[in-house]
């Protein structure tokens, strides 16, 4: 009997060791899909403090990042003496217990007081305030989360070998694995169909579900092992013989420690600053939505948990130290060659399908794994190899992993930070790939000459000089933006991408675009369109002076204020610094706006500003923002518009100017509702008649309006008399009211766009690609079923230009053909 349970003993620990570890895996990969799902949820609600722009995005990753440092620092220092599982469960509580706290303690700071005293810091002062206040709110959660690592790492090593390091590094993948799945479900599901917030809460619960799962585990296994075999750091500390060291080897130690350390920086700092610069390839060629750069990110993180589990594999069988160098070098090379990839496949063409908007996120997920998953995979081998290398050299092992991850991570904040920042905006994209591939070889180089190994030092040097050479050579010869006759004046390399003013050799017209492929205008045919996006509202205000307008762009539109005598003083708050200074390029069609003394340029987030700013209006006017961008639609939201209800005076005007040609049916009437919901009385008016590129206004009042019909005229031929160009449907009153559609009102229970659902962000690229935009037959369809049945503007609404049964008539019927060539529907089929 007690020989045949002596035979059966063995077998059942093997079993249960493999159950524990594979558990515990199943915990970290939860656990890292609850710390991605924080991420996003924590930026988006800091970003309604510190405004969506890019230096806010840095700052809160910086402090996510730094919070994180200090959980790895924690959690090594204590992972060795408490059990690991509860020290485990313990950092999981206390991340979902703050994680609950978090946006209540936003609202507390979210106040405009608040939002003032940091903007008035000003400049860096205001960024370091911002920074600070972002980290001290997120520390506990983010250290919380950051010390779930060194204290995992210690559960599921079986002992203080070599190979427990092996099994960490596994884990670390499974965890890795578990942070791409967080992005994939909050980009696609959570975010808009459950809230923002709401992610954040069921981040904390997968936590706490993670915590109580942990306890359990270390409760009833450790019934059944001795404490040694539970708690790794029980056993003996450090290598086996001799304590003593010679002062030889005690140096040669430090010199090591101290070269894993750089080695970890760089590598932390590589791989943020490479994650940054694959944005910004991508967003010259992709729709740049969230669930693009969802794609985007969630490729590159497959690479790393692939890098991490191949680490488990490969530093079992070749020397950590070899590794890590031949991973340097390889990454500088294969980042010079993703880059050489993505020119030669793109050739920088925007990216469509035909298949609808499942075969376009295929695509995009298709070019990223061509271009970014091998260079992502290796450099991601680095630091599980540094842990292996360390393993076999450093006394305190348990806490390796701790000290070389938080140095890895606080290089990673400081180098998403220095390439936003710097990098980009002073080298340019293409020079800073050259720029992280040469680090990484000349890393590598060091490393490999300080061992003497003179042969692969050679072929290091050979093989990444001629990889790094080829990229400058095919970068300066890449397209510059000339093409169909126009030239590039200048291009400006920013943290949001590039920014280009071109002029038509033949014309001279010049334009303004982003990335290539986003057009802000041109000072030719969008001229009387641009100028007419001012003229509108200012002239439905009878004394309009003061004014705010809501993006620059080429100035145009902002511009025309100028030609209003009315208008005192006007501000414009646009988001990126390169656009101010490209405007200027176009100073003989938007009157030089960005110097001239009445008018005001904030650049700034257009709700921030909103939400900093203590002036008030007569007319704010809304410019056509792509709806589809990552965290643009913000700018159709519930609260966005209340906020410019707020900053109007009494019998102010809002006018947000809308694409159709940008928004399928349902996304227009989302926008028209959640409009409606703020100005009852809300109008729709005709911008652009044109069956590809349509464009409407929603006019929403604060009070009532009267237009006087003398002063209309009046301030119409003064009008006439400034523009060179005379816009015909401006002239007169009644050509002014052949642009009124008509009154939205709300019905039902409406769909609302809101900073907890922002339906317009993930509902919009779907149009876009599944070919349900408001243009041509879609346009007709909609104008015939939705525009033509809307009521009547009310004589509350705009006085003397209240519309009769008569001229409403008419007015469609004008419309109409002027959209389609003909006055009345097609019949139906």
């Amino acid at each position: 009997m007690n020989s045949s349970s002596s035979s059966v003993h063995p077998i059942s620990r093997q079993q249960m060791s493999r159950l524990r570890y594979l558990s515990l895996c199943a915990l970290f990969f939860l656990s890292g899909g609850a710390g991605l799902a924080y991420e996003v949820s924590w930026t988006r609600q800091l970003g309604e403090i510190l405004g969506h722009t890019s230096r806010s995005a840095g700052v809160v990753l910086a402090a996510y990042f730094g919070g994180l440092a200090i959980g790895y620092e924690l959690g090594g220092r204590y992972s060795s003496r408490v059990s690991p599982l509860l020290g485990y469960a313990a950092a999981e509580v206390i991340t979902a217990i703050w994680a609950t706290a978090i946006p209540r303690l936003l609202d507390l700071i979210g106040s405009a007081e608040v939002v003032r005293w940091l903007d008035g810091r000003g400049g860096t002062s205001a960024a370091m305030s911002q920074a600070a206040i972002s980290f001290l709110i997120l520390l506990p959660s983010t250290a919380g989360l950051g010390a779930t690592l060194p204290f995992m790492s210690e559960g599921v090593k079986p002992s203080q070998s070599r190979k427990g390091f092996d099994r960490v590094a596994f884990a670390y993948g499974v965890n890795t694995f578990g942070a791409m799945l967080g992005v994939v479900i909050s980009t696609s599901t959570l975010l808009v169909h459950v809230g923002v917030r709401s992610t954040g809460m069921v981040a904390a619960a997968t936590s706490l579900a993670c915590a109580v799962i942990a306890a359990q585990i270390s409760h009833s296994w450790k019934a059944g092992e001795s404490a040694s075999s539970i708690l790794p750091g029980s056993g003996a500390r450090g290598p086996s013989g001799s304590s003593q060291s010679s002062t030889a080897q005690v140096s040669a130690g430090l010199s090591a420690s101290v070269s894993r350390h750089v080695t970890a920086a760089i590598s932390g700092f590589t791989i943020l600053s490479l994650e940054v610069l694959y944005l910004r390839l991508f967003s010259l060629v992709f729709h740049n939505s969230s669930y693009s750069f969802g794609v985007v990110l969630a490729v590159f993180l497959f690479g790393l948990a692939m890098a991490a589990t191949l680490a488990s594999w490969f530093t079992g069988r070749f020397p950590a130290i070899d590794l890590v160098s031949l991973a340097m070098w390889s990454g500088s090379v294969a980042i010079a060659v993703s880059v050489l990839l993505f020119q030669q496949i793109t050739q920088l063409a925007y990216l469509q399908t035909d298949g609808g908007f499942g075969s376009y996120i295929a695509a995009c997920a298709g070019l990223a794994i061509k271009t970014m998953l091998v260079p992502a995979t290796i450099l991601g081998i680095i630091l599980p190899a540094l842990w292996s290398e360390a393993a076999y050299s450093e006394s305190h092992r348990g806490r390796d992993i701790a000290r070389l991850t938080m140095v890895n991570t606080l290089a990673a904040a400081c180098g998403s930070l220095v390439t936003s920042f710097w990098l980009l905006p002073t080298l340019g994209l293409w020079n800073a790939f050259v720029t992280l591939a040469v680090l990484l070889s000349v890393a590598a180089l060091l490393r490999t000459v300080s061992r003497r190994r003179w042969r692969v030092a050679s072929l290091y040097l050979t093989s990444s000089a001629t990889a790094v050479t080829v990229l400058v050579i095919a970068s300066s010869t890449e397209s510059k933006g000339a093409e169909g006759g126009r030239r590039l004046i200048r291009r400006w390399e920013s943290s949001y991408g590039w920014i280009d003013a071109l002029e038509d050799s033949r014309t001279g017209v010049r334009e303004l675009r982003q990335n290539v492929h986003y057009r802000y205008g041109s000072t030719g045919d969008d001229l009387t369109r641009e100028r007419r996006q001012a003229h509108l509202p200012l002239l439905l205000h009878p004394k309009p002076r003061k004014a705010l307008f809501l993006g620059l762009g080429t100035g145009i539109t902002a511009g025309a204020a100028l030609l209003h005598n009315e208008v005192e003083s006007f501000a414009v708050v646009e988001l990126i610094p390169e656009v101010v200074e490209a405007a200027r390029l176009l100073g003989e069609a938007n009157l030089a706006v960005t110097d001239h003394p009445r008018a005001t340029i904030a650049v700034d987030d257009a709700r921030h500003f909103l939400l900093s700013t203590e002036q008030s209006f007569d007319v704010v006017v809304g410019d056509l923002f792509v709806p589809w961008e990552s965290q643009t639609g913000y700018l159709y939201s519930r609260e966005h518009f209340a906020r410019v209800s707020d900053r109007l005076n009494e019998g102010g005007l809002f006018c947000q100017w809308l694409a159709l040609y940008q928004l399928g049916a349902s996304d227009f009437a989302i926008i028209a509702d959640t409009f409606a919901t703020i100005f009852p009385d809300c109008t729709l008016w005709w911008g652009h008649l044109d069956r590809n590129r349509p464009m409407v206004a929603l006019i929403g009042i604060k009070g009532e309006l009267e237009v006087d019909r003398t002063n209309l005229v009046n301030r119409m031929l003064a009008l006439s008399r400034a523009e060179r160009v005379t816009d015909d449907f401006l002239d007169t009153p009644e050509h002014l009211q052949s642009l009124l559609i008509g009154r939205w009102q709300v019905h039902g229970q409406p769909r609302l766009n809101t900073v907890e659902h922002p339906l317009i962000e993930f509902l919009t690229p779907r149009s876009q690609q599944n070919n349900s935009l408001l243009r041509r037959s879609q346009l007709r369809h909609h104008f015939d079923s939705v525009l033509a049945q809307l009521s009547p503007a009310s004589p509350v609404q705009f006085g003397m230009l209240r519309q009769s049964d008569l001229s409403r008539t008419n007015s469609l019927a004008a419309q109409r053909f002027m959209l389609f060539g003909d006055t009345a529907p097609a019949p139906p089929k």
